[in-house]
């Protein structure tokens, strides 16, 4: 089932973003398997010059308690990028998952598999992919959608975790900063000092289509291999074995 966005379809802040950074937007629902999730939206959009594939993490609250993507979302987001590589498109992925509390978030181990899933196509995709983490506050499922070639983040934004409440001393909460030392975060994209959604959706498209510049450039075959060493020497602390010359 396909569906054009407008302005009055979502009252999400990803549905905000994607109806402002994008010049059109055509929604893809449904993983093809058991049914839809509303906290992953996605479907195939223009910017400018180039045909793209967007894939929106946005959980949501409902009745003041917040929901994470189920598995029907990541499923439905990795139809999205099998899509994307079958017609060479590049892969967009904004997030804004907020940090949820432990019993929330042991409720959704179900999810474990589908995100493993989609994690190991996004490592492997022969096709561009850009992240944008826009939340001022999320969830350390932040970092783990971040198997893309770049990495962009708003200075304001944050990926908290704790095991014991989000208000509690033992938690933590890394800036932006922090994850572009770690090397995690390619670009923190400044932001209007007020709470500005399309001033900031102006400079997230311009921070956007510079990286879609330079990625689309490279051969987009080894986009996946680059991706994955990168992955396993940030996350993993190993470096790849160099081929010994004959």
């Amino acid at each position: 089932m396909t569906q054009i966005l407008n302005r009055r379809v979502e009252n999400l802040r990803t549905a905000k973003y994607i109806d402002l950074i994008f010049d059109t937007f055509m929604e893809l629902r449904g993983d093809r398997k058991s049914g839809d999730d509303r906290t992953v939206l996605g479907g195939l959009a223009r910017l400018c010059e180039y045909k793209v594939v967007v894939v929106g993490y946005q959980g949501s609250m409902s009745e003041e308690k917040s929901k994470l993507p189920s598995p029907e979302g990541y499923r439905k987001s990795l139809r999205l990028m099998h899509l994307a590589e079958t017609f060479k498109k590049p892969v967009i992925v904004i997030i804004d998952i907020p940090e949820v509390d432990p019993l929330t978030r042991d409720q959704h181990q179900c999810s474990n598999e589908a995100i493993a899933r989609s994690l190991e196509k996004m490592s492997h995709l022969a096709t561009p992919i850009i992240a944008v983490i826009a939340g001022k506050s999320n969830s350390m499922l932040a970092i783990d959608m971040c198997a893309v070639d770049s990495v962009l983040m708003l200075k304001d934004a944050t990926c908290s975790f704790s095991s014991g409440g989000a208000n509690l001393a033992g938690s933590l909460c890394l800036k932006a900063q922090d994850l572009l030392d770690l090397g995690i975060v390619q670009k923190i994209v400044e932001c209007p000092p007020e709470d500005d959604l399309e001033s900031t959706a102006v400079t997230l498209r311009e921070a956007i289509l510079e990286e879609l510049h330079q990625l689309v450039k490279r051969c987009p075959e080894t986009l996946g291999q680059q991706r994955s060493h990168k992955l396993q020497f940030q996350f993993l602390n190993f470096k790849p074995l160099e081929k010994k010359s004959q």
